[in-house]
């Protein structure tokens, strides 16, 4: 393995890892040597995840990336598990396709509540454990936050996706320079 890419006895987060870019992002960074702890609002998936990872280490557990007690209940499972974190991936999310004009506000509010206040509450929760990993350890943390090519494009049917999306690359950004001094990528 190449050491730019190995990433043994550090620990990863992975929410919305059930399927899709999340399982693939829990199989890739177990591949490369991480603990990863996979969450998903169906528990039983987050389980099915961490199973196939094989190898010992690997957790899951039901989360709701929009509850504030969910992202708590992460931190603390992170901090027992793995005693440190170092890299955080927040994909949980959801996508309602709807014509604007037919779109209830309760469509924006509900993918605002999950693809962008998730991620927000989610960094807020975990950044002081993983500035606490910079420290003891000398890591350089890493948090991705997964957006869509719709929160730069427009497409039919998308417009309060693409406003979350959008919002989800900005806070991004906004972070990133924010915690680049404290050596916490974004």
């Amino acid at each position: 393995m190449h050491p730019l890419f190995d990433l043994t006895g550090r620990a990863a987060l992975v929410t919305g890892a059930g399927s899709g870019i999340g399982r693939a992002c829990c199989e890739v960074l177990a591949s490369l040597g991480a603990r990863v702890v996979c969450t998903d609002l169906d528990a039983s998936t987050a389980a099915a995840t961490a199973a196939a990872l094989g190898g010992d280490g690997h957790a899951s557990m039901r989360h709701d990336v929009s509850e504030a007690s969910d992202w708590r209940a992460a931190a603390e499972r992170v901090r027992v598990q793995c005693g440190r974190l170092d890299v955080l991936v927040n994909n949980a999310g959801i996508m309602l396709a709807r014509s604007f004009l037919d779109s209830p506000v309760e469509d924006l509010r509900a993918q605002y509540r999950i693809n962008v206040e998730g991620p927000f509450v989610g960094m807020q929760t975990l950044v002081p454990l993983m500035k606490e990993t910079a420290e003891r350890h000398g890591a350089k943390p890493s948090i991705v936050n997964i957006s869509s090519v719709y929160g730069a494009v427009a497409g039919d049917r998308y417009a309060a996706y693409s406003a979350s999306k959008g919002a989800v690359a900005m806070l991004s950004r906004a972070v990133a320079h924010e915690l680049a001094a404290s050596g916490i990528r974004v």
